[in-house]
């Protein structure tokens, strides 16, 4: 196979009727000199090179080798010319350049030893090709050019396999943006860079013998683009192949030896309907992206692609399911989205591992994603925004998972299959029809679990295997009962916010024993309205980094945690029923400490083992507080706040705070003695602020 440098020469087009030259190199050493007028003999005729059709005209026409003036016969080409066509050329075989039009015979060349043919030129866009002769010889008859190449026009075909026996290499990319760049390449079997088809191109038949492109292929927003035949050699395309925006393009037929992609596919934009021509495509390696094809009709034509990377299917409006993905088995992520008329899944039966994430959202009439229970591998799987899903009822031999959301399907009534008993998140957000979670009971371990907006679900039952998790968030649903969480034996975290409990039954109902939390655990319980106790929770913890007990308006105690000594930030605030902190009893120390707002309590007992409270200690807005028994051991504390307590009248069983960092602040206690504030700032040696306080009382 030769090799076609990057420079390539080609012969110009002469005007119809011109003298023929003679040969540069004759073997006599004499120089050629041009035609003059014919003269009467037999010359021997050069032989013709051999002419490729042309691929487009207004109909056939004789390609540019000139026939002999006398004694020889005319070139090969079809059509009547308006004047005769020229002879060939002497010297070296060069490849020839398309004919304007046939016609008659050209002028003689000078007289000397019959010549040789040229070899036959490329394609010509309205004629064929014409050959071009070679050298003249010293003495002898006329020689005439070569033959005329064969016939262009359309009704020229593609390149036969003895032409692309000696089709070239091209190195190096190549870019056509109108049909003329093509026609006037030599016939290639291999590209060493890129292709660029782009814009103005009608048709591909000169790429006839293309094999393997090393680098990418883009086909794109060609306008009178109607077939891609012309690549039906093509099987590999080392790059990204990108077909978009040809709104001439019906199918894909012409692709049909093509075996591998080594990046990306992108079918984007334009006229498909269908995806047939690609029956020979197995693998893709980095992307395949089937988007906004807006007449597609299915996704037939994939039929033996085994393995891709990101499969993605997107708002492409008329397919109805995925059939098309029969035999693939693997691929680095799953993406269907957007797409108004699907209504299953079915299509992807042999698919089982899907290393990256399952991405299911957005697609109004889907009713089922039944059809991903043949995975048994996927990082992630997204199911969200498919309005008319009904249940997710994925059933399988089981399946390992990582994160898992199921969120804003605003028909969904169920998770009735999910076969996984290792998740990382779960969350379940925002499925306002959502009554059960009964898929979930094989899911014994967890990294998180979010039940979150759910407005519907009342119960966690489908949660019953639940052991181990990081973090359990329920939040804005009216759940009324913790049952659901029974096997649940270790956790770092709990979260219980706007739900319709009442208490904390099911906390801590593990067989093992207590629920567990981890060191630098946390617990949180806000704004549960019907929440009356806690003190059905059984938990033992060291150390937390945040506890939260804030507007549960009918609380009336804290939940208590076994061996919890330390903690970061803890709030106590708005819980309107709340009348002791006994809970607490254990606390040694904390980042810090705010009971603000719980009217109903009296005093703090329950701090009882407290000696640090870290960078604040704020006593604010508690109604019936009178006094801070509770605090006898508070040794260290940078800054003590108490604003608001109508009834506080008594802070002197602080006698053992010996370390306050900061300052006092004491505002608004109107039956507060100041002179107790300044007795306890002299003791530390720190300042204060006082206002609002009672200032008539003297301290003994």
């Amino acid at each position: 196979m030769r090799r076609l440098p990057r420079s390539i020469v080609l012969v110009g087009v002469v005007a119809a009727g011109s003298i023929g030259c003679g040969g540069t190199k004759p073997l006599d050493g004499t120089t050629s000199k041009t035609g003059g007028v014919p003269t009467t003999g037999t010359g021997n005729r050069g032989s013709g090179g051999q002419g490729v059709n042309g691929s487009g005209g207004a109909g056939p026409g004789l390609g540019s080798g000139g026939a002999i003036a006398s004694g020889g016969t005319p070139g090969s080409g079809l059509g009547p010319g308006s004047s005769g066509g020229q002879p060939g050329s002497g010297g070296s075989e060069l490849s020839g350049v398309a004919g304007i039009s046939g016609g008659p015979a050209g002028a003689p060349g000078i007289a000397g030893r019959p010549g040789r043919g040229g070899a036959g030129g490329a394609a010509g866009f309205f004629g064929g090709v014409g050959g071009i002769g070679s050298f003249a010889g010293a003495g002898g008859q006329m020689s005439p050019g070569g033959a005329g190449g064969g016939p262009g026009g359309q009704d020229g075909g593609p390149p036969t396999a003895a032409d692309c026996a000696a089709a070239v290499t091209w190195n190096g990319g190549l870019t056509a943006t109108v049909q003329q760049t093509l026609d006037t390449l030599p016939l290639i079997s291999e590209v060493t860079g890129s292709v660029f088809i782009n814009y103005g191109v009608s048709d591909l038949t000169r790429l006839g013998c293309l094999r393997t492109i090393d680098g990418s292929l883009q086909i794109n927003d060609n306008y009178s683009l109607s077939s891609l035949n012309g690549l039906q050699s093509l099987q590999t395309v080392g790059g990204d192949l990108s077909i978009n925006g040809n709104y001439s393009l019906p199918n894909l037929v012409g692709l049909g030896a093509l075996r591998s992609v080594g990046n990306s596919l992108t079918i984007m934009g334009g006229a498909l309907a269908s995806l047939r021509g690609l029956d020979s495509l197995a693998s893709v390696g980095s992307e395949l992206i089937i988007e906004n094809n807006q007449q597609l009709q299915s996704l037939d034509g994939l039929t033996v692609l085994k393995t891709a990377g990101n499969v993605t299917i997107y708002a492409n409006p008329l397919i109805k399911d995925l059939t098309g993905l029969g035999d693939l088995a693997q691929a680095t992520g799953l993406s269907v989205m957007s797409n108004a008329s699907l209504t299953t899944l079915n299509g992807i039966s042999s698919l089982q591992s899907v290393t990256g994430g399952v991405v299911i959202s957005g697609n109004a009439s889907l009713g089922s994603v039944a059809a991903l229970g043949s995975i048994t591998n996927a990082y992630n799987l997204d199911i969200e925004q498919n309005y008319t899903l009904g249940n997710v009822a994925i059933k399988g031999t089981g399946i390992a998972l990582g994160d898992v959301t199921i969120a804003s399907n605003l028909s969904l009534v169920s998770v009735d299959a999910l076969p996984a008993t290792t998740i990382g998140n779960l969350t379940i957000d925002s499925n306002p029809a959502l009554t059960g979670l009964e898929g979930l009971a094989g899911v014994t371990t967890a990294v998180q679990v979010t039940v979150n907006n759910s407005i519907a679900l009342q119960d966690l039952e489908g949660l019953r295997s639940l052991e181990k998790v990081q973090l359990v968030s329920i939040q804005s649903s009216p759940i009324t009962t913790l049952d659901g969480l029974r096997s649940l034996a270790h956790v770092t975290g709990i979260e219980i916010f706007q739900t319709r409990i009442s208490d904390l039954h099911g906390l801590g109902m593990a067989a093992t024993g207590p629920l567990v939390f981890d060191d630098s655990g946390w617990f949180m319980l806000s704004t549960n309205p019907l929440l009356t106790t806690a003190a059905d929770l059984d938990a033992q913890a060291s150390t937390f980094t945040q506890l939260m007990v804030f507007e549960n308006s009918r609380l009336v105690d804290m939940p208590a945690f076994a061996g919890l000594t330390n903690a970061g930030t803890v709030d106590i605030e708005n819980n309107n029923r709340l009348a002791s902190l006994k809970g607490l009893a254990g606390l040694m120390g904390a980042d810090s400490i705010a009971i603000n707002n719980n009217p109903r309590l009296t005093d703090l007992t329950g701090l009882d083992q407290l000696t640090d409270s870290g960078y604040l200690l704020a006593v604010e807005t508690d109604a019936s507080l009178v006094s801070l028994h509770g605090l006898e051991n508070l040794v260290s504390v940078e800054s003590i706040q108490l604003q608001n307590n109508p009834e506080l009248d008594d802070i002197t069983m602080l006698t053992s705070l010996t370390n306050l960092i900061g300052e006092i602040s004491a505002f608004g206690n109107a039956l507060l003695p100041t002179c107790q504030v300044a007795a306890l700032a002299d003791q530390t040696g720190r300042p204060y602020y006082a206002s609002g306080n009672d200032d008539l009382t003297v301290c003994q």
